[in-house]
Formats: structure tokens, sequence, C-alpha cells
């Protein structure tokens, strides 16, 4: 720690030091409890504002469907990090109340109450408002209840031509545990009897299998219509046709569901020697970190649900029953090739400064005056020609700079890189502990 205090000067030259009195812990009414905001809470309050964006009638359909999977999306993060950092201080009996006054036991059971809160006005923002309004401008999201029966021949066709190949069903017995499913993938849970014990209605027990959804198809299925677009989902139908994947046997009961893991790095940076390595090592454990949060359909039989939750690991509050689809960014694929102006936000077209609109370098110009850019409503186009321009500048000697979070395709790498093959000094300092882009910026580094 940095030693704090008044630095005096004697007249012989002597720099002395004087300590400044010590900051006692808050007491009286600045330790009152009811001072302090609950950071969890705090976020889940942001959340919910941006789902009101989701509910404002006065934006565009395709704006407010883009709204409701950025909360749906924040709220997978949420429980990644924060609810999972509050069940590893409960497993690790770690009791101490913050300065809010909640112990981390607290904390989980006000989280559970707001975020099935906030799951619930999701439900209702897309079952009772986006969903019927997308319908009524041709973009219907059918459930598998609701196909017509030519959609029904459709849906099996594409099935068995486009589906079936890529699934790999796992059975889930004594000799079988349960697969480690990758955090937020979609699955569908299948219940299943032998054809034999169901026809002699001989008591048994029920066999638990799980079919992942592969991440490499569409999530939207295109069906016939009468009028406009139809879509199911591709959990949907692969759950509707489960039965084909399992020769004798009978589906008793199907259900998507997704599973939200604890993905939160533990770093110790005073004990690794090479931090680079350590994040490395801890990026291949994060798949397997504890479950802490299950979603299925408010359908699902109370069995499959059982199954799934001891298979995970999870008590009650840990299980989040939808009534709209699951992971709802995937909707976001119903905008794709729309024009209708009507249903979209006209993108923002952020402008070039007049000062930066001429041919003059951009060193040359920042050395006459200083100039203030404000992203995203100004271009970032002059920090990247910034770049550029000094890559192949003949007077510049070395080129320093940090990268937070870059792209698969950033062309400051690219003036980096050319800048370096032409001579010049290149130093750069890449933040490989940027969360969720970690093993993108150990590439980088």
């Amino acid at each position: 720690m940095e030693p704090t205090g008044t630095i005096e000067r004697t007249h012989a030259g002597i720099v002395t030091l004087t300590p400044a009195p010590s900051v006692a812990e808050p007491d009286g009414e600045l330790a009152e409890p009811r001072l302090y905001i609950n950071r969890e809470l705090s976020w889940l309050g942001f959340d919910r504002r941006v789902l009101d964006e989701a509910g404002d009638a006065s934006l565009p359909l395709l704006e407010r469907l883009k709204f409701l999977g950025i909360s749906s999306s924040n709220l997978d993060e949420f429980f990644m990090i924060r609810v999972a950092g509050l069940q590893q201080q409960l497993s690790g009996r770690v009791g101490e109340p913050g300065a809010d006054g909640l112990s981390p036991a607290e904390a989980l059971e006000r989280i559970a109450e707001m975020s099935h809160a906030l799951v619930a006005q999701q439900d209702a923002i897309w079952l009772d408002d986006l969903r019927p309004k997308l319908t009524e401008r041709g973009l219907a999201v059918l459930t598998g209840a609701e196909l017509s029966t030519e959609q029904r021949t459709a849906a099996r066709a594409h099935f068995r031509q486009g589906v079936f190949p890529a699934l790999t069903p796992l059975a889930v017995d004594p000799g079988h545990p349960f697969p480690h499913l990758r955090s937020r993938s979609l699955n569908v849970a299948v219940l299943l009897v032998t054809e034999t014990k169901r026809a002699r209605k001989v008591a048994g027990m029920h066999h638990l299998a799980v079919v992942q959804v592969p991440s490499v198809l569409p999530r939207l299925v295109k069906l016939p219509a009468d009028k406009g677009h139809a879509f199911a989902l591709l959990d949907e139908v692969i759950a509707l046709y489960a039965g084909e994947l399992f020769p004798g046997y009978t589906v008793l009961a199907t259900a998507p569901f997704r599973v939200t893991r604890n993905l939160d790095l533990v770093l110790d940076e005073e004990e690794s020697q090479d931090l680079l390595s350590t994040v490395q090592q801890e990026l291949r454990r994060r798949d397997w970190g504890a479950a802490v949060r299950l979603e299925l359909p408010v359908r699902a039989t109370p069995q499959l649900e059982h199954l799934l939750r001891s298979a995970l690991k999870l008590g009650e509050r840990d299980v989040y029953r939808l009534r709209a689809p699951l992971n709802l960014p995937d909707l976001n694929a119903l905008g794709d090739g729309e024009v209708r102006p009507e249903l979209r936000v006209e993108p923002l077209a952020p402008a070039v400064p007049a000062i930066f609109r001429g041919t003059s370098p951009v060193v040359d110009v920042v050395g006459r005056q200083d100039v203030l850019l404000h992203h995203p409503f100004e271009s970032f186009e002059p920090v990247v020609r910034f770049i550029e321009e000094a890559a192949d500048d003949p007077a510049v000697l070395a080129i320093k700079q940090t990268l937070y979070r870059t792209g698969l395709d950033s062309p400051f790498v690219r003036a980096l890189s050319r800048a370096a093959d032409n001579g010049k000094q290149v130093t750069v300092l890449v933040e490989i502990k940027a969360r969720f882009d970690e093993a993108n910026n150990i590439a980088w580094a």
C-alpha cells in the first residue's frame, strides 16, 4: 500500500512524510445498512430498466425484441458471475453481511425473488405483446401444438433431412452418468419407457435421455404459411420427433432446458508466476463450473424437473419456469432480411467531425488543438486513422498501445502488425482478463 500523508521539504532539502491520521471504520450513522445499496440487487434494477425498453410501445417491434434479448442475455451473465460468486461464498460458509446488512444467503433469497419477477415480466412482454404483434405483421413463431398438418409435415421433413444426422442422443442410467452440458447450451430432455413394458403395463423405471440442440443449425425453422412467414423453434421440432431417435422406446414427455454455470475465473495473481498460462488453465476449467440455474418451459412435467434438478444439484429456487422461449436473443433472427422501416429504428450513422474531414494527418490536427470525440455519436474512424497513419509515417519510431477488447478483424491489429513490419518498435499491453473475451485476447497476445 502506498504511504499517505503530508510531504514536507526542510531548508536542508530533507523530505519528510507526516503520516495521515488513520481512517476509522464507519460508525454511528455511516454504519447504518439503510445507507447502502446492495450491488447485485442494484444490477437487477438496471436490467429491469433495460426490459422496460422492450415494453415501450413507442419503439418499433424489432427494436423492442432486441431489448428483450439484451435483458435476457444480461441475466445470463449476472447468474454466471454475480450469483455464482454468492453461491461460492455460501458453500465456503462465508456468512458475514455486507455494508448493506445482507448476508450471502439473504442476498440470494432477494435475488431469486427479483429474478423470478424479471423473468415473469419477460414472459408477459413476449407472449402478451410482442408475439401477437409480430404475428400480425407476418412474423409468426409457433409452438409445436400450434402447427398445422402441412407445417408438421414440413417440420418432420426438415428434422429427418437436416437435423437428425447432427443429433447425438445421450442416455442417463447407472452406466451413463448425466452428461456435462456447456453453460447456456440448449438441450431437450426426453423421458422414455420401453415399448414392451408399456404394452404389458409393467411398472418399471423410466429412462431419461438428453439430446443436445446443435448450435451450428439455425434456431428458427422456416415453415409454410398462408401469409407472411411462420417459424418453429429447432428445440420444439426436436422434441416433437424425439421418438425417432429412440427405437424400441415410447416417449412419455419432452422438454427443452438450459443450464447456466459458474463461469467466473478464480485467479491468484500474486501466486501466479505466469498470468497468461494461469488464465489459459482457468479457461479450460470454466466449462466445468457448477450449475447455478436451470431453465425449463412451464409445460415440463414435475418428474422431468425433479430428474434434472437432482442431476444438476440445484434447489427449487434455482429452477426458472418460462412461458417464453428459452434463450430469447435467438429471436432476433426474425429480423434477418426484414426491410420494412416501420419495424426498426434507422441505424445511427456516426458523424465525422468537420476538423477531420480534410486530408490533413490526424497527428497534425491534434497537434494544433485538442479534439474531444463523443462516441458512439461521433465516428471512431479518426482514431483508427491515427494508428494507421502512424504505422506508415517515417517520423514515427515507436507505437505503444493498450488493447482491452479486440474484434476478430481489428483494423488496429492490422495497423500495428504493419508498423512492426515497417521496422517500428511496437509495444502492446493486452488485457487478458477482459471478462468473456479472455480466449480471444490470449490469441491476440
